[in-house]
């Protein structure tokens, strides 16, 4: 249940920035600037049966979203991956 799913674990973000505050701050404005474009790319590639390019766009929003402690992210990330790679695309919600 994805509910169950921490939202934010900060120690997740305090160690991939080694506590660094500053790096932390960059590495969020970067991961702002890329999901979207991750989220749009899984979106295309379902919608146009590409499965392996759909799997791809997840599994690194998964993996991103986890580094910088977005856990509930990168579980609906990890259930997309899953999703696609179980030739589910149906299955899998878009806008």
């Amino acid at each position: 249940n994805l509910e169950l799913v921490p939202i934010f674990e900060r120690e997740m973000l305090a160690e991939s920035s080694m506590g660094d505050i500053d790096f932390e701050h960059q590495l969020l404005a970067v991961f702002e600037e890329t999901a979207p474009q991750m989220i749009s790319e899984y979106e295309s590639a379902v919608w146009a049966g590409a499965d392996q390019d759909a799997h791809r766009a997840a599994h690194s929003l998964k993996g991103s979203s986890r580094a910088l402690g977005m856990m509930r992210l990168g579980a609906i990330a990890e259930v997309l991956e899953q999703w696609v790679k179980a030739g589910r695309r149906e299955d899998a919600p878009y806008s």
